[in-house]
């Protein structure tokens, strides 16, 4: 066989390897990568642009169409490089600062009492009932107020975190209603509540094994309301504001 028909013969070669490494990547790479990330898209990227150009410049001495071959495959992984750069600052212009978010479910409610000259309802947080010198009247609600406590990392990672975070509760609150006035006292919370507690903070608690990107626990508060009047009896609704403090995450 002579020197020309040689080359010829390789250069076919070369371009049967390059058509068929094609093919067997582009499907490797949709079975593996479905959805590719961007930085999936990245590395695939530089891995093609980084394999082909030698290779273009190598074979171009064999067969000029399998070094333009090897120079489409280059470009190629170049622009799947660029997709996943430009992907990774989408992903991350949207990742925000972590935050807690706490929201009111519903106000901590004495129904409609009489009060023929003093006494007191306490509310539990889990909705049990003690009076003392009051008396119910009508079907109005009575609970506990509620609050969801969420926490937002921030992100769509999915790593495995452990939030510890504080309840704050303005717990020193006076109400008026008509003829009928109250205070507002011994809040307490189906969360584990810090012994000595003081300026409001009500409840510590942990939100474990937070593997979503916001994780949330509802938290009900109780207090005792003591009334005195000087006539009649009234409809009691206490909103209770509070607030969160993020004491840790590990």
């Amino acid at each position: 066989m002579s020197h020309p028909q040689i080359r010829t013969v390789l250069a076919m070669r070369v371009e049967r390897l390059f058509l068929q490494a094609g093919y067997d990547s582009l499907a490797a790479f949709r079975h593996l990568l479905p959805r590719p990330t961007g930085s999936q898209l990245y590395r695939l990227g530089a891995i093609a642009s980084s394999a082909c150009l030698p290779a273009a410049h190598a074979f171009g001495r064999i067969s000029q169409r399998a070094r333009n071959l090897a120079g489409i495959a280059s470009l190629i992984g170049f622009a799947a490089g660029m997709l996943g750069i430009a992907l990774l600052n989408s992903t991350t212009s949207h990742a925000k600062t972590p935050e807690i978010l706490v929201t009111s479910d519903l106000p901590l409610r004495f129904g409609t009492l009489l009060v023929p000259s003093a006494g007191s309802r306490t509310i539990g947080s889990s909705g049990t009932v003690q009076d003392s010198g009051v008396f119910q009247i009508g079907n109005d609600p009575v609970g506990p107020a509620q609050f969801t406590v969420t926490y937002d990392r921030g992100n769509e990672g999915n790593r495995t975190i452990n939030v510890v975070i504080q309840l704050v509760v303005n717990a020193n609150q006076k109400v008026r209603v008509g003829a009928v006035e109250g205070q507002l006292s011994q809040l307490e919370s189906d969360a584990r509540t810090p012994s000595g507690a003081t300026g409001g903070a009500l409840a510590t608690f942990t939100l474990a094994n937070c593997r979503e990107r916001r994780c949330s626990r509802t938290i009900r508060i109780g207090g005792r309301l003591d009334l005195s009047r000087t006539a009649g009896g009234a409809q009691l609704v206490v909103p209770l504001a509070a607030s969160a403090i993020l004491l840790d995450v590990y």
